[in-house]
């Protein structure tokens, strides 16, 4: 049974290997699995009289709250919308009791094999980029390229290449949670290959993840100060060498960083380029935000939308700011803000933030936030801010989203476990 735990947890991350789509979400591998895993563990636990279903702290009020806002204005919702947000609260559980079943060599195991399978379909498909042999027919669907922008990225099996980043870099951060943030000079294969699959990636989104988990770690795990200490301790430096090296390594790096064209990377670039806009303007912080879309689009569609919620929540009843307007509401009200008509192939699908909170209202996004709040587990400062700098990147109906939880169930599940390994190695002391 934990086999196909694992398979369906490691399926998971492929948010673009799909069948066929309800309205506008794919029906994945992952969502076929659902059933066949839901049926195995109610057929072993009933079988083994052992069958109890855990349920995350405000489980039910959420799913409640789901129903009844999307009854109160049942004629005017999405209708599929509404039906995918139940099916994405039972996977959410089936998952939530999954986590519970596994052990951290599980949960590094499901971890590495992302890496893995990630780390040489975009190496392939960069291969494929630089000689120009783009894919066609199915092969394009496995070695899947995103054309945007004129820029030609691979993306694995997500949905856009930094949904596949944003992937890879929660994988890398449950690795290196698995071993309490020290670090493991048997894992370096891993890191490197998780790094690289980022870099391929050419997300600036996932850049930002990536150096801020990459940090993280190196604070908490000690490992410049371990190193350091050990060329103190073996006298290979004076004193005075000691002192000049960091003055003289310094002096290079800024020489290097001043003579660097970062130009070249554009991903660099869209970073560099979005932070002189917003740091230089003279202009108020609204009207500094609603002119990133001229600066990065891509990143203006991560900012300028709340701007909108904000200025409709002003003009709106009550009712609808505390409650929203339910389930697909925001879809056609952001794609009018962008001259694309709803009943398009493309509309505006954006994050967390501002969808869910136009469906469901403050009240309904404040009640969920402590849903996912609940889950998270003690030592979470890192994890939260990854959490709340990906909620304008994908919304609750997403697969994307479920990885993300699954993700920090996983982390407070391996915490669990370590604290209780402490109290047993405590008590064998004593």
């Amino acid at each position: 049974m934990k086999k196909l735990i694992c398979l369906f947890l490691v399926v998971l991350s492929f948010t673009n290997l799909g069948f066929f789509k309800i309205g506008s979400a794919v029906f994945t591998l992952f969502h076929a699995l659902f059933p066949i895993v839901l049926f195995f563990l109610l057929f072993i636990g009933v079988a083994k009289k052992r069958l109890v279903i855990k349920k995350p702290p405000l489980y039910f009020m959420s799913a409640v709250y789901i129903c009844v806002i999307n009854l109160m204005y049942y004629d005017s919702i999405k209708h599929s919308s509404f039906v995918f947000s139940l099916i994405i609260l039972s996977e959410l559980l089936l998952i939530y009791n999954c986590v519970k079943k596994l052990d951290i060599t599980d949960i590094k195991w499901i971890v590495k094999a992302i890496i893995l399978i990630y780390f040489i379909n975009i190496s392939i498909t960069s291969v494929l980029i630089w000689t120009q042999h783009y894919p066609q027919g199915f092969l394009s669907k496995i070695f899947a390229i995103y054309f945007f922008d004129g820029r030609i990225r691979p993306f694995g099996f997500s949905s856009e290449p930094s949904y596949a980043a944003i992937t890879i870099v929660f994988s890398l951060y449950l690795l290196l949670k698995s071993d309490n943030f020290t670090y493991q000079k048997s894992e370096m294969k891993w890191y490197v290959m998780a790094m690289i699959t980022v870099l391929l990636t050419g997300s600036a989104y996932g850049y930002l993840f990536l150096a801020l988990v990459l940090i993280y770690f190196l604070i908490t795990s000690g490992v410049f100060i371990q190193k350091l200490s050990l060329i103190i301790k073996s006298n290979v430096l004076s004193k005075r060498e000691l002192i000049l090296v960091p003055i003289i390594a310094l002096i290079l790096i800024i020489a290097a960083l001043n003579r660097a064209d970062f130009s070249k990377n554009k991903s660099i670039k869209r970073l560099t380029t979005l932070y002189t806009a917003l740091t230089t303007s003279d202009e108020g912080l609204s009207e500094t935000l609603k002119h990133t879309a001229y600066v990065d689009g891509s990143a203006s569609m991560r900012i300028t939308p709340t701007l909108h919620l904000i200025d409709d929540f002003k003009q709106s009843d009550l009712k609808y700011v505390l409650f929203g307007r339910g389930a697909g509401q925001s879809v056609p009200f952001f794609s009018s803000k962008y001259n694309v008509n709803a009943g398009d192939s493309l509309v505006i699908v954006l994050g967390f933030i501002p969808s869910f909170v136009y469906n469901y209202g403050l009240i309904g996004a404040l009640l969920f936030l402590c849903f996912f709040f609940y889950m998270f587990p003690k030592r979470k400062l890192m994890l939260v801010i990854l959490f709340l700098l990906m909620l304008p990147n994908a919304d609750f109906n997403t697969q994307l989203f479920l990885f993300i939880l699954f993700s920090v169930m996983a982390a407070k599940h391996i915490e669990e476990i370590q604290q209780q390994q402490v109290k047993y190695l405590t008590h064998e002391k004593n």
